[in-house]
C-alpha cells in the first residue's frame, strides 16, 4: 500500500476511536409530565446519571423562567412556569450540556380531597371520588409509556446521526474508487 492509504486508513481509525469517546460522555436530557409536573431526568450515554447537573428552564426568546439541580438519581422535578413551549438545557459541569424541547400543558389546579356526597348507598363512590382513583391510576399506569417515548425521542436523532455519517462514508468511498479508475493507465 502506498503512504495515501496508510494514512487514510490511519486517520479513520483515529476518528473511529475518538468518536466513541466522545459517545461515551455525551449526555442526554428527558423529560416528561405528570401530576402536573415536569420530570427530567439526565443520564450519559454510558449509561450513568448525571448527578448535581445544572438544569435551567429557558421561554422559547431565551428568557432564562427556572433554575435547579438534578439529584442522585439524575432527575430533576418542577412544576412548570407557564404553558406552552419549554426549552430544558442540562450542563453536567464538564462541559457537556443536551436540551430538550418541552410543551407544558396548563398548570393543574389544586384538587380538593373529594368528600362523598351523602347518598342513600354508601357502598358507591361519588363521581369526584371515582375521577379522582381513575386519575391516580392512569397516571401510575402511563409513567413508564411517558419516559419511554421522551427516550426514544431522543434515539431517534442518534440513530440520523450515525445514518448521515454512513451516508458520508458511502459517498467518499465511491469518490475514491472514482478517483482510483481515473489513474489507471488505459490499454
Amino acid at each position: 500500500m502506498n503512504l495515501r492509504r496508510w494514512m487514510g486508513l490511519f486517520l479513520l481509525c483515529f476518528l473511529l476511536a475518538s468518536a466513541r469517546t466522545g459517545w461515551a460522555h455525551k449526555i442526554a436530557l428527558f423529560a416528561w409530565e405528570q401530576d402536573g409536573r415536569i420530570h427530567a431526568e439526565g443520564r450519559f450515554y454510558g449509561g450513568g446519571m448525571v448527578r448535581e447537573g445544572q438544569v435551567r428552564v429557558l421561554a422559547p426568546d431565551g428568557t432564562l423562567l427556572l433554575e435547579g439541580r438534578t439529584d442522585e438519581q439524575g432527575a430533576f422535578v418542577f412544576s412548570p412556569p407557564r404553558p406552552g413551549n419549554l426549552k430544558l438545557v442540562l450542563l453536567s459541569g464538564d462541559g457537556h450540556r443536551s436540551e430538550f424541547d418541552f410543551e407544558a400543558g396548563p398548570a393543574l389546579p389544586e384538587t380538593p380531597s373529594p368528600q362523598p356526597a351523602p347518598q342513600e348507598d354508601a357502598s358507591v363512590p361519588s363521581p369526584d371520588v371515582l375521577r379522582v382513583e381513575i386519575e391516580a391510576a392512569l397516571e401510575k399506569k402511563l409513567t413508564p409509556v411517558l419516559k419511554a417515548l421522551a427516550e426514544e425521542r431522543e434515539r431517534v436523532r442518534f440513530q440520523q446521526v450515525l445514518a448521515g455519517l454512513g451516508y458520508i462514508a458511502g459517498l467518499v468511498g465511491v469518490g475514491c474508487w472514482l478517483a482510483s479508475r481515473r489513474r489507471k493507465p488505459q490499454p
